[in-house]
């Protein structure tokens, strides 16, 4: 990817990460994701507006933060 996850996501007061400058958050991709078998083309249907760049921002969040996407989550699903 060569940009740091920093660019694309932002934590919002609760603690849970987004996609900065939206409302769908790291846990929404990845739920999407687990639900789909692990479809990348899932999460380009669910979320048009994202570009790849984002999408890959938030698996490296995902990598880093996956305890507290998990609690995430389990709040929002």
């Amino acid at each position: 990817m060569g940009q740091a996850f920093e660019e694309f996501i932002e934590v919002g007061p609760d603690g849970t990460a987004y996609i900065r400058g939206t409302d769908i958050a790291v846990a929404d991709i990845i739920f999407v994701y687990n639900n789909s078998g692990g479809s990348f083309a899932a999460i380009a249907r669910h979320f048009p507006e994202l570009s790849e760049e984002q999408v890959d921002a938030a698996f490296l969040y995902f990598e880093e933060n996956t305890a507290q996407v998990y609690r995430d989550l389990a709040n929002r699903y």
